[in-house]
């Protein structure tokens, strides 16, 4: 007799010699570090058959970072394959930036986005992060060929900001929400920095108290 299994993360795909070291590259989308997550990426596209159906899965996963990491690999690998799970990716993810690396993903495929283009961004504002780190933001993953890779905004060392007031502390801290929207940067680096910035601007009040 012939038994039909539906497919799941945990045993089709374990049966491939590659399923456990491209789990891991998954996880390691969503590292600190620009060049580990960058080598992931490499790794990931340069095994994209294989990688395919984990990325799928990893449109599931608990991290809002490594949901839309997957999101922008399908996209780029550009198969219509992705286009369902993509598409309830966008209507049902409760995280706004996931939901906009969707949206990204699914512009690159032949029928784009469902019911329209891209969201109409909000303006940002005068870039306040440049005028208090003196330099240009980093980007959430190494530099690609890909217009719409979302950019990190690094925490600088506290001591970056000595000197300023809190007036341009809360500047910067609007601006990460205005970033957070728009889809630039993932829910972890966004609250991660938020943390590191509003202790510092409640050590600056303090001091002027």
């Amino acid at each position: 007799m012939c038994l039909v299994r539906s497919y799941t993360q945990d045993d089709t795909v374990d049966e491939q010699p590659e399923s456990r070291q491209i789990k891991q590259k998954i996880k390691q989308l969503a590292d600190l570090d620009d060049r580990s997550r960058q080598q992931a990426r490499d790794f990931l596209l340069a095994n994209e058959q294989a990688a395919l159906p984990l990325l799928v899965a990893g449109l599931k996963h608990g991290d809002s970072t490594i949901r839309g990491a997957c999101a922008d690999l399908l996209g780029e690998i550009g198969t219509e394959d992705a286009r369902e799970p993509l598409v309830n990716l966008l209507r049902g993810d409760h995280s706004r930036w996931v939901r906009s690396r969707a949206k990204s993903a699914l512009a690159r495929l032949p029928g784009g986005v469902p019911d329209g283009g891209l969201d109409e961004r909000i303006p940002p504002p005068a870039d306040t992060l440049n005028v208090i780190r003196g330099q240009q933001p980093e980007r959430l993953t190494a530099p690609s060929s890909k217009a719409d890779k979302p950019p990190e905004a690094p925490a600088p060392p506290a001591e970056a900001v000595t000197g300023h007031t809190p007036q341009e502390v809360q500047a910067l801290l609007d601006q990460l929400d205005v970033r957070l929207i728009n889809g630039e940067i993932s829910e972890a680096i966004y609250n991660r920095l938020t943390a590191r910035w509003e202790s510092r601007l409640e050590a600056l009040r303090r001091d002027d108290a």
